[in-house]
């Protein structure tokens, strides 16, 4: 089955516009739940997985990654969390062995240090994930990583 997703993707990356679809600025919104956010990370990675597998020389998972590590890089807190959010949802499907691609430690190092520079930031987020936390989205994110993934493959 084609992933609904899998052409937009493919035209966001031809067209240098895959930063907006990641962020889900271009009208991939999540259908499910009005706290969601603007984009439905799980169709969007299928939709990366897709391409993985069919198209390996479009390396869509080398400019995904570098897209992520712009996001942690950003000074939009934003991006920030959706970054986070992304590498979270990767290392889940990773450890249900439902991802055609593994996070390296080099990758997962670097996140973790971005996630501890944008600590406060994140703390002090209060949308989505976090709209109802003590700690905004920090909270949310660290509490997924410590209840859903084996402490070497966290974020924290």
């Amino acid at each position: 089955m084609v992933n609904m997703f899998h052409n937009n993707v493919l035209t966001s990356v031809n067209n240098q516009d895959f930063k907006n679809l990641l962020l889900g600025k271009r009208g991939h919104t999540k259908k499910t739940n009005t706290n969601a956010l603007p984009v439905d990370i799980n169709d969007v990675l299928e939709a990366i997985y897709l391409i993985y597998r069919e198209e390996p020389k479009a390396k869509i998972h080398v400019i995904f990654l570098a897209q992520l590590k712009e996001f942690l890089q950003s000074n939009d807190t934003f991006e920030n969390y959706i970054a986070a959010e992304y590498t979270i949802s990767q290392l889940s499907k990773e450890r249900f062995r439902k991802a055609p691609f593994i996070l390296d430690e080099t990758f997962l190092k670097f996140t973790r240090g971005q996630m501890f520079k944008n600590r406060l930031k994140l703390q002090n987020y209060k949308e989505y994930s976090g709209k109802y936390q003590t700690n905004g989205v920090w909270e949310s994110l660290k509490s997924f990583c410590d209840n859903c993934l084996p402490p070497d493959r966290s974020i924290f």
